[in-house]
């Protein structure tokens, strides 16, 4: 008897645990993920940093759909992308300033061989010989115009489990999920909750940021004042009382 009721509150407990949302996992992988961006990885590792951002974004969704228990196995694997994309991204940076201390050095060394080499030569006399017409150049053929870069993207069509980080992320959009506030307010017409979006709508993208808006909707989005964090926790069963 004494063991049946062991059994059951340690069926309790595991199941309590399986359904609450998975606050400090998710936590977790957002700071990695900021650190990544502040580490300058979508520049110096940009294939790890997008891979943690789509894994991050997918264990969102997880959250969001209340499927705790695979969330908080995907969360912790986007922590560690995020973390990979750090460490490349210091190795790359390291790669760059050991390259450039080498050319530095080579052109260094280069000159101080020139000064020698014109320091032991002995000058030549002058001779008065009168130059010769000067040829006339040859024109060379005008150099293509490099390929015009694509238009600024200004809408985007959501597709199948795309959040709102998830898609601020894209390439085409900001390359940049901390400013996922950005397209919000300019969709609050069709958005009425952050974390509710749906296949098809078409959202407007804004342009023409200020730097002052920027760092507001990246600080808006750190402190997850709106999404998704806080909102899925209060918005959850479990917490509701």
């Amino acid at each position: 008897m004494y063991r049946t009721f062991t059994i059951l509150i340690a069926l309790s407990v595991f199941s309590y645990g399986c359904a609450s949302p998975p606050r400090k996992e998710l936590q977790a992988a957002r700071d990695a993920i900021f650190k990544a961006y502040a580490s300058g990885a979508p520049d110096l590792a940009p294939g790890k940093y997008q891979t943690a951002v789509e894994v991050l974004a997918n264990g969102e969704e997880l959250v969001t759909r209340k499927q705790y228990g695979l969330a908080r196995e995907t969360l912790p694997y986007a922590e560690a992308l995020a973390q990979q994309a750090i460490h490349a991204a210091r190795e790359e940076q390291l790669r760059r300033d050991l390259e450039e201390i080498r050319r530095n050095e080579k052109l260094e060394k280069l000159k101080k061989q020139l000064q020698k080499e014109a320091k032991g030569k002995p000058k030549p006399p002058r001779k008065t010989v009168e130059k010769p017409a000067a040829a006339k150049p040859i024109p060379q053929p005008p150099s293509p115009p490099p390929p015009p870069s694509p238009p600024p993207v200004t809408s985007y069509t959501v597709g199948n489990g795309e959040t709102l980080w998830f898609i601020s992320a894209q390439k085409v959009v900001y390359r940049d999920a901390f400013l996922w506030p950005l397209i919000y307010r300019a969709n609050r017409d069709q958005i009425k909750d952050p974390r509710q979006i749906y296949p098809g709508q078409q959202l407007n993208i804004p342009r023409n940021l200020s730097e002052e808006e920027t760092t507001e909707a990246r600080a808006t989005a750190r402190k997850s004042d709106i999404f998704p964090l806080d909102l899925l926790i209060k918005a959850s069963p479990d917490n509701a009382h």
